[in-house]
């Protein structure tokens, strides 16, 4: 049985994408913070269980992941890596977890860490900023790995794979994905979303093309500034 949980803030002005927020407005990154995670709980995962865990536990994403069949929890307080363990002690059975940076994930990437988790493995798929966008584990291989990492920084993926050494336990890793973080990230996007783009299979959420067209009606001269043909 394999669990699937995502991690996310509810999304509202001055409180989610703070990166995004500083090339833009407040409002636009809690519009696209709410883009990205309409799409993951509207996504169809092949896990039995699909649990959402909200830094706060707002009505409105209570009815929104109610209505797509997802069991929503709070996060406990403590840095990222508190909240990954309590995730993963919470389930009996294997545990996904998912943050929101990466809306366009391809399927397939979680996929493969599925297929190739085992016991005594932890499987993370590579972000290109240096951390991680998803990771497989068992709580029966306990989550002492998770403590004395060097979190939000260049130096992530190092820092946690150290520690899965440490802690007797075997690494693999996903193929590589990039985060959107900042407004120059909309870019990989929107080269994604043209009609012949050849640069991978992404997802395409209908919230988050949507965001990107009413983000470039708003900013016409932008694509170019990105290098980006419209």
């Amino acid at each position: 049985m394999t669990t699937l949980a995502v991690l996310a803030k509810v999304p509202a002005p001055g409180q989610v994408k703070t990166r995004f927020a500083a090339d833009s407005s407040p409002q636009w990154a809690s519009d696209f913070a709410s883009a990205c995670l309409f799409d993951i709980i509207e996504r169809t995962w092949n896990c039995e269980h699909r649990m959402l865990w909200l830094d706060r536990l707002d009505p409105a994403w209570l009815r929104a992941a109610d209505d797509t069949g997802w069991v929503c929890e709070a996060q406990p307080d403590g840095d990222l890596g508190t909240r990954i363990a309590a995730c993963i002690e919470a389930r009996p059975d294997r545990v996904i977890v998912l943050g929101t940076d990466s809306p366009t994930l391809p399927g397939t990437y979680v996929q493969v860490l599925m297929d190739h988790h085992r016991p005594g493995t932890v499987g993370l798929g590579l972000a290109a900023d240096g951390g991680f966008h998803s990771l497989i584990a068992h709580r029966d291989d306990g989550t002492q790995w998770l403590s004395q990492v060097e979190w939000s920084s260049t130096r992530t993926m190092g820092s946690i794979m150290q520690r899965i050494h440490d802690c007797g336990l075997v690494p693999f890793v996903a193929p590589l994905w990039y985060d959107v973080d900042t407004v120059a990230d909309l870019h990989l996007m929107d080269v994604q979303f043209a009609p012949f783009q050849t640069l991978g299979s992404p997802y395409r959420g209908r919230h988050a093309e949507e965001f990107l067209m009413r983000w470039k009606l708003a900013h016409p001269h932008w694509s170019a500034l990105h290098g980006v043909e419209s």
